[in-house]
């Protein structure tokens, strides 16, 4: 399951993740978030992403490999946008951490933080 929705009072746009997925799954996914996005943008410009992956269960290795190449390009696209992913263990953020912390990603534990950090003043430096 999934669920993508836009705050547009904060500019986020809102991804979840749950349960067990197939590769259909993921290709429904990708199309749906990839549609989604192109609409925020049109209608509202800029804004930042935040990934819930806090109910989202060990994965096969061949959905693993596609949702991770989603998400290497979608860094890659998104490079100027500030992403904030939701996660619920140490391995979760490992996993995570190897192909996203860095530059505008930021990894969390709980949706406060990441909202917090997505909404403070982003024309500054960081102070995470």
């Amino acid at each position: 399951m999934y669920d993508i929705s836009f705050d547009e009072q904060n500019r986020v746009l809102t991804l979840r993740q749950s349960g067990f997925w197939n590769l259909n799954m993921v290709q429904r996914y990708i199309a749906d978030v990839a549609a989604e996005a192109d609409r925020v943008a049109r209608r509202h410009g800029d804004f930042s992403i935040l990934t819930d992956n806090s109910e989202f269960q060990v994965q096969s290795l061949d959905v693993m490999e596609a949702f991770m190449a989603f998400t290497q390009g979608a860094m890659e696209r998104n490079r100027d946008r500030r992403v904030a992913i939701i996660v619920s263990s140490a391995l979760a953020k490992m996993q995570v951490a190897r192909i996203s912390e860095g530059g505008n990603v930021r990894i969390f534990n709980d949706r406060a933080g990441a909202m917090q950090w997505l909404t403070e003043n982003k024309s500054g430096d960081d102070h995470v």
